[in-house]
């Protein structure tokens, strides 16, 4: 059974590397490793895999000599902070770390050795005191293919390969847990990604090679943390502001936007029951419209008696009563908020806009508030109408199409300089 390779790229978001767009710019870090909190540098996002996958005729030379690159690989990102940056050439420190994988195995190359063969790959270049920790070559899909059958064959003939296993032990605890996730999440967080998202097409033949597993992409589960997590695994980690859109008022782009992010647009700095309540039930309302359009900017026709009758569902309203000015004054939110503009044809129609992204502040205060009044309000407005349609529209209108875009490789990320970054 082949591995699905996107879960192991899930540390990055799950991109491809020849996904991912940047020229890095090599800190200093001769006199130690790059502070975590420092915002300002290039990370580090090749896989150790495809450090040691970099090296001339690397098939050739086979799994276990390979190990060796790559348990160096891993020692000198640790060393740099999980950033591209200069160290000194002499490195005695490390040796100790790269022999716990290695362990005094003579079929693995020693250090000086291992980081001869990662110059080869492009992936270190040396001087008479420095080492450059550079970003190798990107593989060909011919190459990423080999590389995971070669992988699979030998975890298939040696499933027990003390030094392979040790060596995923380290890379699992440095990379996929620890400064290699934190530093493509900072990229996030500090608003230097800008991914683009091509139109899809109908005659997109897939490659089964880039499928998006569980690790990739997190399925959506129903409980409150889950609905208004704020961190967005669902859309690998990007933030709706950072994800590329069509010309502005073109219809039929994908909206992308979760529910949190929708309350957080609607509440914006507001506080207190009232507030979080009319918002909650905006929300409601745009959940509902971008139902129809299936998660799509672009006209809704949905009559306001009918949209009153979907509203009291899922909020639980009286059935038989009248709520069709509640559901005008929540729509005329949407339009103040930006989030829909009414359609000057046919008056039962209103048109879906794309989503003003709110920044990270906005949506964190939002779920403040809306944690807030949950465990303090008195409100017996039910809950699970609203679980079940945030839920709903994440894994149908955002995860899926976004699943789906990684699989038809329409998806590409370019990583900006620190001076260009997204407020």
């Amino acid at each position: 059974m082949r591995r699905i390779v996107r879960d192991s790229w899930a540390w990055r978001g799950g991109f491809a590397p020849d996904e991912l767009r940047y020229e890095p710019v090599l800190a200093d870090a001769s006199s130690g490793p790059i502070d975590p909190s420092a915002v300002g540098h290039w990370p580090v996002l090749t896989s150790q895999l495809e450090a040691a996958w970099s090296l001339p005729d690397a098939e050739r030379l086979g799994i276990r000599t390979l190990t060796g690159p790559a348990a160096a690989h891993l020692a000198l990102t640790a060393r740099t902070g999980g950033v591209h940056a200069w160290l000194p050439r002499d490195l005695p420190e490390l040796v100790p770390v790269f022999e716990e994988i290695r362990a005094g195995d003579d079929s693995i190359p020693a250090w000086e050795e291992a980081l001869a063969l990662l110059e080869t790959g492009g992936v270190i270049e040396r001087s008479a005191t420095r080492v450059a920790l550079l970003r190798p070559p990107v593989p060909t899909v011919q190459r990423m293919i080999l590389m995971r059958d070669m992988l699979d064959d030998h975890e298939h003939r040696e499933p027990d390969d003390p030094v392979a296993n040790r060596l995923l032990r380290a890379v699992w605890k440095q990379t996929y847990a620890g400064i290699g996730v934190g530093r493509f999440r900072q990229l996030s967080a500090t608003g230097r990604l800008r991914v683009t998202v091509d139109v899809e097409r109908g005659d997109v033949e897939r490659d089964p090679f880039f499928e998006v597993g569980q690790a990739s992409l997190p399925e959506f589960r129903n409980e409150p943390g889950a609905v208004l997590d704020h961190a967005f695994p669902e859309r690998s980690w990007v933030p709706l502001g950072q994800i590329v859109t069509g010309p502005p008022g073109e219809p039929g782009h994908a909206l992308w936007a979760s529910a949190p992010e929708v309350l957080a647009v609607l509440l914006g700095g507001g506080r207190g029951a009232n507030a979080v309540r009319r918002a909650v039930r905006g929300t409601v309302v745009w959940l509902l419209l971008a139902a129809r359009t299936e998660g799509r900017t672009g006209p809704v026709e949905m009559p306001t008696a009918s949209l009153s009758r979907s509203l009291a569902e899922v909020l639980g309203l009286k059935a038989d009563a009248d709520h069709r000015k509640l559901s005008r004054m929540l729509l005329a939110d949407l339009e103040r908020a930006g989030l829909a503009d009414a359609d000057p044809g046919p008056p039962q129609r209103i048109v879906l806009r794309p989503v003003p992204a709110p920044a990270a502040a906005t949506v964190r205060h939002a779920l403040a508030q809306w944690m807030s009044w949950r465990v303090a309000s008195t409100d017996e407005e039910p809950l699970e109408g609203l679980l079940r349609l945030s839920s709903d529209h994440r894994e149908h209108f955002v995860r899926g199409p976004w699943a789906r875009a990684l699989e038809d490789r329409r998806v590409s990320v370019e990583i900006v300089p620190p001076a260009l970054a997204a407020s």
